[in-house]
C-alpha cells in the first residue's frame, strides 16, 4: 500500500496542476485495517456500541460494506453519538460527537490518501499567499477528487450546498 500512495506522492509532486478523478481504489481493506489498529485500545464507541477489539473482529463483514458503498459514492456515515463532557475549570458541560469505530477507521484512510497528495502542494508552496488569491466562484483548489457529479447536495461549483 504504502508503495502505491507513493506513487500518488510522486505524481502530486511533479505536476500541481493534476486533478485525480478517482481515489477511491486507493482506500482498502488493508488501509482500512491499519487505521483500525492504531486507534487507541480504549477508544470510545459510537451509537452502534461496537468496540475496537469487536470492530477488528468483524471486519470481514462491514469493512467490504463500507468500501463498496464509499466507491459507489453512496457511503453515508452513520449518526454520531452526542456526549455532554465538562469544560475544563468550569461546571457547565459541551456537547460532542463520536463517531463509530468503523466511521473513524474509514476517516483515517482517507485522510491518508488526501494528505499523500496534498502533502506535496504545501512542500512546493501551492498554498503560498499568491496562490491564495481567488476569482468568484473559483473552487480555491487546483486538486478535485470526489463524487460530486453524482450528489444532488454538490451545486456546479463543487462546494456542498448549505441545504
Amino acid at each position: 500500500m504504502a508503495t502505491e500512495l507513493e506513487r500518488i506522492a510522486a505524481k502530486a509532486r511533479l505536476d500541481a496542476s493534476l486533478r485525480f478523478t478517482s481515489l477511491a481504489h486507493h482506500i482498502t481493506p488493508q488501509l482500512l485495517r491499519k487505521h483500525l489498529d492504531k486507534m487507541h485500545g480504549n477508544t470510545a464507541s459510537g451509537v452502534d456500541q461496537q468496540t475496537k477489539v469487536e470492530a477488528k473482529a468483524t471486519i470481514g463483514e462491514w469493512g467490504p460494506e463500507i468500501l463498496d458503498a464509499m466507491h459507489r459514492c453512496g457511503y453515508k456515515a452513520p449518526a454520531v453519538r452526542r456526549v455532554q463532557i465538562p469544560k475544563p475549570g468550569k461546571s457547565e458541560k459541551r456537547p460532542i460527537g463520536i463517531p463509530t469505530v468503523s466511521d473513524r477507521a474509514l476517516q483515517g484512510a482517507v485522510s491518508e490518501v488526501l494528505s499523500t497528495i496534498y502533502e506535496q502542494d504545501l512542500r512546493t508552496g501551492f498554498f503560498s499567499p499568491a496562490h491564495m488569491v481567488v476569482a468568484p466562484n473559483e473552487v480555491p483548489t487546483k486538486r478535485s477528487a470526489s463524487c460530486s457529479t453524482r450528489s444532488p447536495a454538490v451545486k456546479s461549483t463543487g462546494y456542498l450546498s448549505a441545504t
